[in-house]
């Protein structure tokens, strides 16, 4: 990430208490309640900070990662030194947290211009809210520098090779088959590796309690959909009616295959998974749902939606939006969506870093 000067700064607005009793639980540890900070629009860095003194804050990764834990490390420059003693703080939720040491450490470079703050082995919870702000204070009885970490995103549309797909241990045909695929369907090629890692980690076999089957999950509902915009992709005669139990006994013993349903064909799985998404981006595309979502929404998030309708389908996605505008995909009856979503960005950042 490029480093950069912090143009806004917090300032402090009261002191609650001098008791620093553990709160609810945070990914840092436990939360202390007794300073609230809020944003100051009144002040900028140029006050606290001469221009020619560039300081500059950046994280690794650049935003939140949900799909598994991770090592956060914060970076402070300053090519004059770094101020003695080094102070910084964590913004969790709008309140400063109270840290174990264990999960934390600090690190300087010889010259002092450098500091690295390590946070070990973080775990975001993606159905939760995560707003995650470091403050550093360069001055004394000045308000801190700020820097946020940024919300996974990832484009729908945007040709990103797949470099890597770690920890997954997969061959290249597949890589090259998913930048292949996608980029036939106009998909990002990362966020349909992003998708697979979370339906099915990347197991040809999976099979969900909803009888979703394959690397891309593809349910009966939307087999039907898929076989009515391309005959070719044959499923196994009647495969909604069985149960979970028997579905799972006939993929393992090789009754249902990959010769009489496609789902379990790695590549058709990816062709019909694409197909899918395709479809979906242009239900949402049409004139009518593009004048819905302007109406609805403030700043559409096309990558979340059609993921959202993927996991839960676009009719419940559209009911969210009406009852909920811009927080809809944090309604309790989008909470798995949520999740999914959350995992999916985040693979997608993952994997192109």
């Amino acid at each position: 990430m490029d480093f950069f000067i912090v143009k806004r700064t917090i300032t402090i607005l009261a002191l609650h208490s001098l008791c620093s009793c553990a709160g609810p639980s945070t990914p840092f540890g436990a939360e202390s309640l007794f300073t609230k900070l809020t944003n100051s629009s009144s002040r900028t860095i140029a006050s606290a900070v001469k221009k020619k003194d560039i300081i500059k804050i950046s994280s690794f990764p650049k935003s939140k990662l949900f799909h598994d834990n991770f090592n956060l490390t914060f970076t402070v420059e300053n090519p004059k030194g770094l101020r003695e003693p080094f102070q910084y703080n964590i913004l969790y939720n709008g309140q400063i947290v109270h840290r174990w040491l264990k999960t934390e450490s600090l690190e300087f470079n010889k010259e002092h211009t450098k500091a690295k703050v390590i946070f070990k082995n973080l775990a975001l919870n993606p159905i939760k809210k995560h707003d995650i702000t470091f403050l550093y204070y360069d001055k004394e009885n000045h308000a801190p520098l700020y820097y946020e970490l940024e919300e996974p995103e990832c484009s729908f549309t945007n040709q990103n090779r797949i470099k890597h797909l770690k920890p997954f241990d997969k061959k290249n045909y597949l890589i090259k088959q998913m930048n292949s695929i996608a980029k036939k369907h106009l998909i990002n090629p990362i966020l349909l590796a992003s998708l697979v890692a979370q339906e099915s980690s990347f197991n040809p076999k999976a099979v969900s309690i909803a009888r979703a089957v394959g690397l891309t999950q593809v349910t009966p509902i939307a087999d039907k959909d898929i076989r009515s915009l391309d005959p070719s992709f044959q499923s196994y005669p009647n495969l909604e009616k069985l149960s979970y139990i028997d579905l799972k006994y006939k993929i393992f013993r090789g009754i249902i295959n990959e010769k009489n349903d496609w789902r379990l064909n790695e590549l058709k799985s990816l062709q019909g998974g694409s197909l899918y998404l395709s479809q979906l981006e242009n239900y949402w595309g049409n004139q009518s749902n593009q004048k819905f979502l302007n109406t609805n929404l403030d700043n559409v998030k096309k990558t979340d939606i059609i993921l959202a309708s993927y996991n839960s389908g676009a009719y419940r996605v559209k009911r969210n939006i009406i009852r909920h505008k811009n927080k809809w995909l944090y309604s309790k009856e989008l909470g798995e969506a949520r999740k999914y979503v959350n995992n999916i960005k985040s693979y997608c950042n993952h994997f192109e870093d």
